[in-house]
């Protein structure tokens, strides 16, 4: 995975092979193949590693205005924390190949993990309401990851204030004083 990511920060995806890949690992072909079909296996193996360890420190949680102090306490040491995956996340966002794009595929991966926390937590919601939540969850989680690679100047701490009065005041809230 390290080989993986240190040719994939140098070449785009479509230019690595599979042996140049094993050589810059120094292992042989032949192991690859053991646990990959292509390369295209390996980035997706990449990809659901990167998003389950984003998935172990997102808890989408219902939470009341009372407990907003909590709550950016939390956002802000998960941003932390994925933000320690910038690189590899953004090295990922790149790879597109005939048939797949990982940006669609990590969006896809984090709404299941969602969905699969949630459908505990409340057995009693209809399960629609729950798959609807969980994309307008992972792609929000997305376009905020996206939006703060972008603005790498800006304050995470600020974002988390951002994303606190989207979540307790509405999206509005954001660019009103209101």
């Amino acid at each position: 995975m390290t080989s993986f990511f240190t040719l994939l920060d140098g070449e785009p995806f479509a230019a690595i092979n599979v042996r140049q890949l094993m050589a810059q690992a120094q292992l042989s072909r032949t192991l690859f193949y053991q646990y990959f079909d292509s390369k295209q296996d390996l980035a997706l193996y990449a990809l659901e590693e990167l998003v389950a360890q984003i998935a172990r420190h997102v808890t989408p949680t219902r939470v009341s205005s009372q407990d907003i102090r909590v709550y950016k306490q939390q956002t802000l040491r998960t941003l932390n924390e994925i933000l320690t995956q910038k690189n590899r996340f953004e090295l990922l966002m790149q790879v597109q190949g005939s048939g797949f794009n990982l940006l669609n595929e990590f969006q896809k991966q984090l709404k299941e993990q969602v969905f699969s926390q949630l459908i505990p937590q409340y057995p009693a919601v209809d399960r629609t309401q729950i798959d609807y939540y969980a994309a307008l969850f992972a792609s929000s989680l997305l376009t905020t990851l996206q939006w703060s690679f972008e603005h790498a100047d800006f304050s995470v701490a600020k974002l988390v204030d951002f994303i606190a009065d989207g979540i307790f005041h509405g999206l509005f809230s954001v660019i009103t004083s209101e």
